[in-house]
């Protein structure tokens, strides 16, 4: 059962309280008096009343004064004031609103006006707990359904990973295992081919080694085995190495971890956020020189992607993560294993991309 309303009555003369209490005889509200500025401050310490009628004029700590503070207090800024004041002009009235009360009403009270001004302040009071209790439980559902969103993310990152895993073998032992087996073939038929079929087969031959390459390229973008077999550093350098011959551009790579391996995810995460950077650097940036520094310390773990490129106006990146998935996709991966990546850029100034993540300390 829900408690009565509770009223607090702040004035320096009892005689007034008496005069509230009996003007309110026989409503559903519970009553607690104070006697002065102070003690209305120190009572919201310890308890929260639905509504405060406040005297105005006080000796020390006056009722604007006291309705500043108490709207400057946390639990304070939702409790609706009524200032009590003998006091009618307009500026007066103007000072109350400044200081934050809610309204007023004038000395000698009438019962009527009193009533209505509580009832009034009292549903203002009630409506923002109703509106209070339906944000809390938004936030729990926005929280929930951001769990579960990201736990979708993971499982659909891993399915992905996964099918990857799955076509890169496929690629390489089976595609790749028939074309080899096709070349071979035809290197038979080069020893009993005619000199006019001689000119289509070496077609053929080379057809097929161009084949072969591109499957193999395309199972190493894929899911390259190295990255499950040996972890995250040899495979970033070998996927450096290999960009670097692809692209001309001149890229390093500089490791500090422990020799412990890191968590998959982490390194999955790491290397597609490596990969992705790489092909937006090669394809945008006009760079010369790319430097990957991949350390640990404090149980974080730091990815930093500089280049020397064009760069770009940093007041546009929001623009251009609404049009990148590739920085979409960066930002994803980093958030789903728990870091934060950042980007920084300046025209003419190159471009950072900078990932910080937690790791558990047995790591």
């Amino acid at each position: 059962m829900m408690q009565p309303a509770l009223i607090l009555v702040v004035d320096d003369d009892p005689t007034n309280f008496d005069v509230i209490e009996t003007l309110l005889d026989g409503q559903d509200y519970r009553l607690l008096y104070v006697n002065s500025g102070d003690g209305a401050i120190a009572a919201l310490e310890h308890l929260e009343p639905d509504l405060i009628l406040l005297d105005v004029m006080m000796p020390g700590l006056n009722g604007l004064e006291v309705c500043r503070r108490i709207k400057a207090m946390p639990t304070g800024a939702t409790i609706p004031i009524i200032m009590v004041t003998a006091l009618c002009e307009k500026r007066d009235l103007a000072d109350g609103f400044s200081a934050g009360a809610n309204d007023f009403i004038s000395k000698p009270i009438n019962r009527i006006e009193l009533l209505a001004r509580v009832r009034s302040m009292l549903q203002l009071r009630e409506q923002y707990k109703q509106l209070q209790g339906f944000n809390t439980r938004l936030e729990a559902t926005v929280q929930m359904r951001t769990a579960q969103l990201q736990a979708l993310s993971i499982k659909l990152l891993e399915a992905q990973e996964t099918e990857r895993r799955f076509l890169a073998h496929e690629l390489h032992d089976e595609i790749g295992q028939a074309l080899t087996a096709i070349k071979i073939n035809l290197r038979r038929l080069e020893r009993v081919t005619t000199p006019q079929a001689s000119e289509p087969l070496e077609d053929c031959l080379a057809l097929v080694d161009g084949t072969l390459q591109q499957v193999r390229n395309i199972s190493l973008d894929l899911r390259p085995s190295m990255l499950d077999d040996l972890g995250l550093v040899p495979t970033l350098r070998w996927y450096i190495n290999r960009h670097a011959k692809r692209t001309g551009l001149q890229t390093t790579l500089t490791c500090e971890l422990l020799a412990q391996r890191l968590p998959i995810a982490t390194e999955t995460a790491c290397f597609r956020i490596v990969q992705e950077a790489l092909t937006n650097i090669a394809r945008h940036a006009q760079a010369q020189m790319v430097a990957v520094t991949l350390t640990q310390t404090d149980h974080t773990l730091h990815l930093t992607i500089q280049d020397d490129g064009v760069g770009f106006d940093q007041s546009n990146l929001s623009r251009a993560k609404g049009t990148s998935l590739g920085i979409l996709g960066m930002e994803e991966r980093g958030t789903l294993i728990g870091g934060q990546l950042n980007i920084a850029s300046a025209p003419g100034q190159g471009t950072r991309i900078a990932l910080q993540v937690p790791l558990a300390t047995s790591v």
